[in-house]
């Protein structure tokens, strides 16, 4: 019996510290491959090293992340990441040798660099500020700053107000209105899109004078509408 328990806790344990995520490594010399893929491992990322036909497996799998050696000639290699159909949006890192004129590679939207040589603190630190985005939950945290009148409705009371910032989750919005935390509301703001969005939500906090936070209530299907508009807003960014 206590043989039979331990092998599933292994087996969960494995389940839980399974890789999400895979990156793609191009043209790194060993050493930084390994530093990079014990910095990754910690957050649950696997690497792989792409070599041969490079363009053709970029376009013929799904990436979450890659990092490529930015020498004189890979412009083209960079370019065909940001080319390609299944991975043209995610987060490109660069690793630079000593020399690299970085006016090169400017135009690819890099989303980090590491100098060479590439050691473990380095790599660590880089995959720390990388990961959220390389896992695509970064969007789960990060409010967008944005200004759109928003209409309200609160106990039959009609208001209007600012937002200040927008997120999957909630938005905050600036309001001469006399409210509350604790008390439900419905908002209808129109996106930049032009397209119209109503979603009902409850006000967790305020800070005065005029500032108040809304978390979307989880069962209104209309956050959809905001969360469509968020993904689209990263995908041109």
């Amino acid at each position: 019996m206590a043989r039979n328990l331990s092998l599933k806790m292994s087996a969960a344990s494995r389940a839980e510290t399974q890789a999400t995520a895979t990156v793609a490594l191009i043209g790194l010399s060993q050493s930084c491959t390994e530093a990079l893929r014990a910095a990754f491992k910690q957050f649950s990322i696997e690497v792989q090293e792409l070599s041969g036909d490079i363009k053709h497996a970029l376009e013929n799998r799904k990436f979450q992340g890659c990092v490529v050696r930015l020498e004189e000639g890979s412009a083209p290699l960079v370019a065909a990441v940001r080319r390609s159909s299944c991975n043209r949006t995610i987060p490109l890192i660069g690793v630079c040798p000593a020399g690299t004129d970085m006016r090169l590679f400017g135009r690819y939207g890099l989303n980090a660099i590491l100098k060479e040589p590439v050691d473990r603190q380095e790599a660590l630190k880089m995959v720390r500020g990388t990961h959220l985005l390389i896992l695509n939950e970064l969007r789960r945290y990060v409010r967008i700053p944005i200004v759109l009148e928003v209409q309200m409705q609160l106990n039959g009371a009609a208001f209007s107000g600012l937002t200040r910032d927008i997120s999957y989750g909630g938005i905050s919005v600036s309001t001469q209105q006399d409210v509350s935390p604790d008390n439900d509301i419905e908002l209808a703001v129109t996106l930049p899109n032009s397209v119209p969005a109503k979603v009902k939500g409850s006000i967790i906090w305020r800070h005065h004078p005029d500032l108040i936070g809304v978390r979307f209530a989880a069962n209104d299907e209309r956050r959809a509408t905001i969360r469509k508009w968020i993904d689209e807003y990263f995908q041109m960014i």
